[in-house]
């Protein structure tokens, strides 16, 4: 095989690949947002709202939209937030928490469940909730901050395959797989990986109520059990979603058997399956390095 078949080869599979990965991440998401919820809970003075919030936070958008028409209805008087994600996007995960703070700082009770998986970002925004319930069997914790920086400079030159750059300073591209990770460009991306830890070391202890040195033993991204999260004084208290559903129509003054409202989900067609994710992938591509609060098992090299 020549080397313009083995780049053909190339660029066919990696094609395929962002493909299949669009196909993944259509089917693992639910559809577009209706437009109201004038339709639900109608008369019914204890609603509440449930925001669902599963696998990996990348976009802020849909989360935050059904917040904010939960925090504008008036039938809604409290909010859970169900989660089973091991985190997200660093910029994402912050839009989220700010809204949940405002929310619960100035209108309604927000309620956070941890189910089988709420950690490192989804923890996070936890922490700005007026109470975090955790399956005592699931896993939370791992806070801190994960920067991923892939190099393809090695694997280009074997295949005869060269990107040139021209950029207006030395640091423009950092972070680039098209050339060697330096030790400049290693001490630069550290100190923002550890402002971003910072804030969210921060967040905890203050919506927490922690002592900074205490905190310290447990921040350094060790995961933990809901149970051992209790322990440490990480969540409030350890049960299932019923448990977070008594104790958010406890906070919101809801008499009676709460009803729990849905932001109504379009159903997505065959063709938004195959490209209504295509551009969001490959704009991802092009993000290095990436920057996310989420618990990675297994790791690569340091």
């Amino acid at each position: 095989m020549t080397k313009t078949d083995k780049i053909i080869s190339i660029i066919i599979l990696s094609f395929l690949i962002v493909i299949i990965i669009g196909l993944i991440i259509s089917l693992n998401k639910p559809g577009e947002m209706d437009t109201s919820i004038s339709a639900l809970g109608r008369g019914n003075k204890g609603n509440i709202g449930v925001v669902e919030i599963g696998g990996m936070i990348l976009k802020s958008d849909r989360i935050v939209d059904e917040l904010e028409k939960f925090r504008k209805s008036e039938r809604i008087k409290g909010i859970i937030l169900k989660i089973n994600s091991p985190g997200g996007g660093a910029a994402a995960c912050w839009e989220i928490y700010n809204k949940v703070s405002e929310i619960s700082k100035k209108s309604k009770p927000v309620v956070s469940y941890l189910g089988p998986m709420g950690a490192s970002g989804a923890y996070y925004i936890s922490v700005a909730c007026d109470k975090i319930i955790a399956n005592p069997s699931g896993i939370t914790g791992s806070i801190g901050v994960i920067a991923d920086i892939p190099v393809f400079y090695k694997l280009m030159e074997k295949i005869g395959v060269e990107v040139n750059i021209v950029k207006s300073g030395e640091l423009k591209d950092i972070g680039s797989p098209y050339d060697e990770f330096t030790e400049e460009e290693k001490k630069i991306l550290h100190s923002v990986v550890m402002d971003l830890y910072r804030q969210f070391f921060d967040a905890v202890a203050d919506n927490r109520g922690l002592d900074k040195n205490y905190l310290n033993k447990l921040a350094d991204g060790r995961i933990f059990t809901g149970l051992q999260a209790f322990d440490y004084g990480l969540v409030d208290t350890v049960g299932d979603f019923e448990t977070a559903v008594k104790i958010t129509a406890q906070l919101s003054g809801i008499e009676g058997e709460p009803k729990l409202v849905y932001i109504k989900k379009k159903k997505l067609t065959l063709l938004d399956l195959l490209f209504s994710d295509i551009e969001d992938i490959y704009s991802k591509l092009r993000i290095y390095p990436s920057l996310s609060y989420t618990l990675k098992l297994g790791g690569g090299r340091k």
